[in-house]
């Protein structure tokens, strides 16, 4: 039945593409020749009134342009030839597209944007045929990693933004095209605008064609390995005047399946080894969806709302079955045939947003709120040799209400930008289990207040900025009812930041300083032991402190060569590391906790290399770090620091009658760090991409992961007595399609950028 659904719902949408493909062929309207007159008028309103004549939209920054003013006389000219007239005397350049000109500061004056990180291609947008914007942040320099994690290298995990809204749930990324992208900027080293979380910021702006009525997008994807999984998304947009409603919806369709094999050494009294084999199977369908207006009273001030949602449908289900091993002082004590499951339901979560921005004279407003609420319940039972040895229940409810308020203005020739945030959380987290463990029953509330400012300057060759970010966060935590006061601490952090860059025709470099304070995610507070075998158990930390970040950076470039280096002194690290549970009341049994280290040093460098070959267009990445720790305070003895190298080879192909092929390896070697064994991994993933129709509205992709079947990893640590050696094996060797239809490509145009994002990650 549920094989028949899916032919169901992919014949729907290939349908739907069919009659928006009619809708757009009946659609379109050719070029003419424009005779326009302009007297000492705004630029921006020149666009715009050329934008109208000649039916092409003109894309622009109306901050980067409200101080130009054109006097020009265009006669029988197309309206290429027209925009090139109004911006013949000023810092502009223009390209033009199938369905839109963009006009953006030439060469020559984009230091300021270069300082923050911009990764446009100028060279024509093979980037937009990657596929979903997920896929495109993979070929952005400095960026790597997939699966919901997308990091920049020496940074971390980065939040991302589309048109200044904070996403914060990976189907977002799936759903939107990175043909529906104009830009994206990456920022190296954020702000005091930003949370002291937050190590790099990924901005995304769509793009945002200014014609009326009904746009729309319908996609679906299906890929096959052991199993099959898929999605089908679509949108709509319906533009009128100033008003912009949309919605979006999705559903994903998972089913994953993994093997693993297991070797553990308790070096206790007695000693303890155990050896288990595991085939673990996942299925789940989550739908996800959005919808909300926003209205440009003019072209200084808008405000808008969104509301989204996801949810499980029906169960999702974990499932294990394998056999385990133990030996007692070398001597066989347990041979066991294991079997679990897990159902769990993620509820319904839903994400309110309202903002405003505006801008009076030289000072702007920017003004979001923000409402998140939702649950998620797991149900788990375990058989050994068919009989029940475990069963738990957990429930989780969050709740999160914040604000933000950002304004700049002018200062002494530079900008100041200053604002405050504030965050109000509850958890509420119950946990029963059948005797294995012990029942937990946890509320969590945070107060969360901050003030903050940055001061821009330029000087020259050279931008500086400082800043400055006051927190003060309270946490109050109850244990089935009981305030816990240990568990409650109160924290005030004064946190600065500063950055001077320079850039010169092909060159640029910034060298930076932040102090960063990262708070463990909420799960890892959990005082709950959980089972994940007889022999292996798990367990959060309440005592876990935040990180403070010591971090400085030095990045440069020169055309298509760019570097960074970085330094980071971090203090009550905290990290995962095994131990024995309960020598004597459970005895063999592993645990997985939670642990703060009192220092962590990471330091290291990366290269990337984008030159250009014809139809070849490689990238090519080189980094190296470093890690060293002390973890004697947990009984490790160990403290490795030996150099982790990685490597990605990314090549993009373009041909005529556009066919774009690309050809992905990474590779990771060997390394032994802290307390733990990196095991050499790396894969290749094949994509092609070919287009149709003039305006590239339909895409068909086809696509390979793995190619070699490498997908294997291994995973090597050292705890307290104890030793872990895990080998996994994914379903990863996977032959995909694609399809992708768009009409009438008009972007909303929300601004939102949403308020109290940390906090929201730290809830998942």
């Amino acid at each position: 039945m549920c094989r028949f659904t899916e032919y169901i719902r992919f014949v729907v949408l290939l349908w739907l593409m069919a009659v928006c493909l009619a809708v757009s062929a009946a659609g379109g309207g050719g070029g003419r020749l424009l005779t326009l007159r302009f007297i000492d008028e705004p630029l921006p309103s020149a666009l715009k009134r050329l934008e109208k004549a000649g039916g092409k939209s003109i894309l622009f920054t109306y901050k980067e342009t409200e101080r130009y003013k054109v006097t020009a006389h265009v006669r029988n000219k197309t309206q290429a030839e027209a925009l090139a007239i109004i911006l013949s005397d000023k810092p502009f350049a223009f390209i033009e597209r199938d369905a839109y000109f963009v006009v953006q500061y030439s060469e020559a004056r984009q230091r300021s944007v270069k300082v923050h990180g911009k990764v446009t291609d100028q060279k024509g947008s093979p980037l937009s045929m990657t596929g979903s914007a997920a896929d495109l942040l993979s070929y952005l320099p400095f960026v790597t990693g997939g699966n919901g994690k997308i990091s920049v290298i020496g940074r971390g995990e980065a939040e991302i933004y589309i048109n200044g809204r904070k996403v914060y749930n990976q189907s977002e990324l799936n759903t939107l095209q990175a043909s529906e992208i104009l830009k994206a900027e990456i920022i190296m080293n954020p702000g005091a605008r930003y949370s002291s979380e937050v190590g790099a910021v990924i901005r995304l702006k769509t793009i945002r064609l200014r014609g009326q009525g009904f746009s729309g997008m319908a996609n679906v994807n299906w890929s096959q390995g052991q199993r099959g999984t898929g999605s089908e998304n679509f949108s709509l947009n319906y533009r009128t005047g100033g008003l912009d409603i949309f919605m979006r919806g999705a559903l994903s369709e998972s089913n994953d399946i993994f093997k693993r094999e297991l070797l553990s050494i308790m070096t206790t009294s007695p000693s303890w080894k155990i050896m288990s084999k595991e085939k673990r199977t996942s299925q789940n369908n989550i739908l996800t969806g959005e919808a909300g207006f926003n209205y440009e009273i003019d072209s200084r001030q808008s405000f808008g709302m969104r509301y989204a949602f996801d949810k499980t449908l029906g169960d999702g289900n974990l499932s294990s079955n394998g056999n385990t091993d133990v030996w007692r002082d070398g001597e066989m004590y347990d041979n066991i045939e294991t079997e679990s499951d897990k159902v769990y339901d993620y509820g319904w979560n839903h994400s309110v947003n309202a903002y405003y921005t505006g801008t009076f004279g030289k000072w702007g407003i920017d003004f979001n709120a923000d409402y998140y609420g939702g649950r998620s319940s797991n149900q788990f039972k375990a058989l050994n040799n068919s009989e029940t040895d475990a069963t738990s229940y957990n429930d989780v409810h969050n709740s999160l209400y914040a604000a933000k308020l950002v304004v700049t203005a002018p200062l002494f020739g530079g900008e100041l930008a200053f604002g405050t945030e504030e965050t109000f959380t509850d958890r509420k987290d119950r946990f029963t289990q059948s005797g294995f463990s012990a029942n937990a029953d946890d509320h969590l509330s945070q107060h969360y207040y901050s003030a903050f400012a940055d001061y821009t300057h330029d000087f020259g060759r050279f931008q500086t900025r400082i800043g400055v970010r006051y927190e003060y966060q309270r946490t109050i935590y109850y244990e089935a009812g009981v305030l816990k006061a240990e568990q409650s601490p109160t924290y005030n952090d004064i946190l600065p930041s500063a950055s001077v860059d320079y850039s010169h025709g092909d060159w640029n470099f910034s060298l930076a300083y932040r102090l960063m304070k990262l708070s463990p995610n909420y799960s890892m507070l959990s005082s709950a032991t959980s089972y994940n075998s007889k022999y292996e158990y798990n367990s959060g930390n309440p005592l876990l402190v935040p990180q403070k970040h010591n971090y400085i950076s030095f990045d440069g470039g020169w055309k298509w060569i760019n570097f960074s280096l970085w330094y980071d002194y971090t203090l009550n690290m905290y990290t995962s590391f095994f131990k024995p549970y309960d020598e004597t009341g459970h005895p063999g049994v592993m645990l997985e906790t939670k642990a703060s280290l009192p220092y962590e040093i990471q330091y290291g460098a990366a290269v990337v290399l984008t030159p250009k070959f014809g139809v070849w267009q490689p990238q090519l990445t080189t980094g190296v770090d470093w890690y060293k720790t002390d973890a004697s305070s947990l009984g490790i003895p160990y403290s490795w620091n030996r150099p982790k190298f990685s490597f990605t080879l990314q090549n993009i192909f373009s041909f005529k009658n556009d066919w774009f092929v690309y050809i992905n390896g990474n590779l990771s070697l060997r390394a032994k760090q802290s307390y733990a064994i990196d095991q050499q991994s790396g894969s290749v993933r094949l994509r092609v991409v070919k287009t149709f129709f003039k305006d590239k509205s339909l895409r068909v992709s086809l696509t390979v992961n793995d190619v070699f079947n490498t997908g294997r990893y291994r995973f090597t640590c050292y705890g307290d007595r104890t030793y872990y050696d895990s080998r996994t094996w994914l379903d990863s060797q996977r032959i995909g399609i694609s399809v992708n239809y768009t009409f009438n490509a008009t972007k909303t145009k929300y601004k939102g950028k949403g308020a109290g994002q940390s906090e929201k990650e730290r809830l998942k």
